[in-house]
């Protein structure tokens, strides 16, 4: 281990050792300047060990912008980098120092006291996952937290022994916290005067009184374990904040009118979950005739776009702007006085909310964890193929004008029809690689539209996407849930209102949207695809033999239009209807699979004007007729000057794409297998080893045949191997992200260690 340190080449730029004890590390750690991210996980079997060597003797490089922590004992003697930006801690023990006042946490502990180690004044996110004090008997100390600190997360994820897990207290909470989580299933202790710039709070089985008022500048309170309902009451009631948007009380039914335990609803608000379960000691056949009232919420907001409620009683009428409903299995809707479902709004019954928030929690969670891995496929395809003139370079030169563009338009087609490998769930990661105006800036949307998208060059985004089988050999793209995820992806985790596959057509699907920065406003996108092709080859060219490829073409055409903001509208119509924005996407992918669960490619967008269609009732105004124009609102003649100016904007641009933007895409399983070749020989494959089976490991870990000691004192000769071979490669010296795993006893994989790098 202390050569593989001591040989990392000075590109790279994050390490994550996992599984390895701290005497194997050499001190001090010599590592590249450049390396911002260090994460450092503790073998099991050392984590109670006392002879095991503390984290804080172990002197971290000063360059760190990001520090993960797991299984080790933490405290006093931490000595963080001075320029440290986020630091999360998993797991770990908070360790005692001797007080030399001689007084502990309490009388029996003599003068032993539980203390944090001190944080820089640099730190921007602070992540506390299930940090236990190293003796059960002392009371948590206080979270005293740094200055110019933005983000604090405190959690509790582990089942056993969560009263031990720290929940506070906090110290002074800093004018630039801005958000703020604590998810105990015990609670916390009473939170000190919230910021003003207070934008998220999230609390579980909180039993405090909120701060009245609210900070002014928050947009999300979310409640688990809802239990003091007045306090809310309280606090809403001198709230006087204008961007309060997300509103989440989730808990046991109580005795009591909602309507004056809530309080009135602050009219700003955009989303309102109020789930309630069955009280503590309840009989359902003992409910009281009132009990509807009781469970009456208070009167919704008229801008409300999304209602997700449970043990209550809807009111007769619901808000217009409503577009998704979801309701559990204790509703009262008796006196809902008009249809639940109209036009444009999305209703499910029978919803279950701890359910499926939980698991997407736990993605938004893991996805920092995972992007990385996202990354390790490239430098291990130079590897096999050889650099830029390798096969690497052949995918490139086939997108832009091999097999793919000998495809013929046409929609031919029901729906593309993958190669059985696909079926099933991929993390998925696309990389912009380049962005282009072949029509000129102008039509792209000007210089400064076009300096923005080229800005975006380099840019990652990392999504699920999904493959269902619809029969024997017979596998599509899960339209519906990979419309979501890139969206969510791309525009937040909120952004997705609903989403529909009209009748079942993969050819057409609806999605209602709401972008973060977007105000509130909603949009409705319609998807429908016009042409498709596809083709499937093998391809037994250059050092990479007989790879699968598949290619898919389909021109689709998206239509944006507003939805649920009149006023918007009318802004721009007066009080006509807003024009849609129109537009063709042709979408072309070619797909090569170069490991059983690992498919890379290109892919090209390029994007087309439409010409606008207008109401047939414009039509002789749009013609030139002086009488029929002279009958127009001022709105209707704006909207006769918008469309001219878009058919001049079509007609410029000549049937050319305005948009051409070309990404580098890689899908790769959640798990898979790998391991051993006949003899013996080390395998490049995909794998989940040991404690990283909770993160997604894709091609780019080596796994090696080896027994390996029960201390974890460092890496086998076979590493060493593995090394040599790196460098005749010529991987290593461009070498920018290194993983490091070994396996113990109780790991579940004995007798194996692994790398993966970038």
């Amino acid at each position: 281990m202390a050569t593989l340190i001591a040989a990392a080449p000075p590109t790279l730029a994050s390490l994550e050792v996992d599984c390895f004890s701290l005497e194997s590390l050499p001190q001090p750690l010599q590592l590249p300047l450049r390396l911002r991210e260090l994460t450092l996980r503790q073998c099991l079997d050392n984590v109670n060990e006392s002879t095991s060597r503390p984290i804080g003797d172990t002197i971290l490089p000063s360059s760190l912008d990001t520090l993960t922590l797991e299984d080790y004992k933490i405290g006093p003697h931490l000595q963080l980098p001075r320029d440290l930006r986020t630091l999360c801690l998993e797991n770990c023990i908070l360790s005692w120092r001797e007080s030399s006042g001689g007084r502990g946490s309490n009388e029996g502990n003599g003068g032993r006291v539980n203390q944090f180690p001190v944080f820089p004044d640099s730190l921007i996110t602070l992540e506390l996952e299930s940090l236990y004090s190293a003796d059960h008997d002392f009371q948590h100390p206080v979270l005293t937290l740094p200055p110019n600190i933005q983000q604090v997360s405190i959690t509790c994820e582990r089942s056993d022994q969560p009263e031990l897990a720290f929940n506070g207290p906090l110290g002074p909470l800093p004018p630039s916290l801005r958000t703020l989580v604590i998810e105990h299933p015990d609670g916390c202790a009473a939170l000190p005067p919230l910021p003003l710039g207070l934008r998220e709070l999230t609390l579980s089985e909180y039993e405090h009184k909120l701060q009245a008022p609210l900070p002014p500048s928050l947009e999300a309170l979310e409640l688990q374990g809802w239990g003091k309902q007045q306090s809310l009451c309280d606090a809403l009631a001198t709230f006087g904040g204008g961007n309060f948007q997300r509103l989440t009380l989730a808990g046991r039914s109580q005795r009591g009118g909602l309507r004056s335990s809530i309080g009135p609803l602050p009219a700003t608000l955009t989303h309102f979950t109020c789930w309630l379960g069955g009280g503590e000691g309840e009989e359902e056949d003992e409910q009281d005739e009132d009990n509807s009232s009781d469970a009456q919420l208070p009167p919704l907001p008229l801008g409300l776009q999304e209602l997700c409620v449970n043990g209550i009683a809807l009111p007769a009428a619901l808000p217009a702007s409503l577009r998704v409903v979801l309701l559990g299995m204790d509703v009262d809707m008796s006196a809902l006085q008009e249809p639940l479902e109209m036009p444009g709004r999305h209703v499910e019954v029978g919803y279950e909310y701890y359910v499926t928030d939980f698991w997407e929690q736990q993605w938004c969670r893991q996805r920092r964890r995972l992007s990385w891995y996202m990354e390790a496929a490239k430098a291990l395809t130079v590897a096999y193929c050889g650099s830029e003139g390798g096969r690497g370079a052949k995918d490139r030169r086939n997108a832009r004008r091999g097999p793919i563009a000998a495809l013929s338009s046409g929609l031919k087609l029901a729906d593309v029809f993958y190669p059985t490998y696909f079926k099933g769930a991929w993390n998925c990661k696309s990389v912009t690689q380049e962005v282009q105006a072949p029509a000129g800036p102008e039509l792209f949307g000007g210089e400064s539209a076009l300096e923005k998208a080229m800005a975006d060059v380099g840019s990652e985004l990392i999504y699920k996407t999904r493959f269902r089988v619809l029969g024997p050999e017979v596998v599509v793209a899960d339209r519906v849930f990979n419309v979501e995820a890139v969206t969510k992806a791309a525009m937040g985790q909120f952004a997705v209102l609903n989403t529909e596959q009209i009748d079942g057509d993969p050819n057409h699907v609806v999605f209602y949207i709401s972008p973060s920065g977007a105000s509130g406003t909603v949009f409705r996108a319609d998807l429908r695809v016009l042409q498709r092709r596809q083709e499937e080859w093998t391809d037994d060219q250059g050092r990479c033999a007989r790879q699968e490829c598949f290619a898919a073409m389909e021109l689709t055409r998206q239509t944006e239009c507003f939805a649920a903001m009149e006023l918007t509208r009318q802004t721009v119509t007066g009080n006509t209807r807003a024009p849609p924005l129109v537009k063709d996407i042709e979408t072309t992918t070619l797909y090569t699979r170069t490991a059983e669960d690992r498919l890379e490619g290109m892919q090209v967008t390029n994007t087309f004007l439409v010409p606008p269609v207008l109401p047939r009732y414009l039509a002789p105004a749009a013609a030139g007729g002086a009488d029929a124009a002279a009958a127009l609102s001022d709105g209707e003649r704006a909207l006769l000057a918008w469309a001219a100016e878009q058919r001049a904007r079509h007609e410029r641009a000549g049937g050319v794409a305005v948009d051409r933007r070309a990404y580098y895409v890689t899908y790769a399983r959640g798990a898979a297998g790998g391991g051993k070749g006949e003899g013996g020989q080390e395998v490049f494959g995909s794998a989940t080893i040991g404690r990283s089976a909770r993160r997604t490991d894709v091609r780019g870990v080596v796994l090696l045949p080896r027994h390996f000691s029960s201390n974890c004192a460092g890496l086998s000769a076979a590493t060493a191997a593995l090394l040599l071979l790196l460098l005749r490669l010529s991987v290593w010296p461009k070498l920018s992200r290194l993983h490091v795993v070994a396996h113990c006893r109780g790991m579940g994989v004995r007798g194996r260690d692994a790398m993966s790098y970038t």
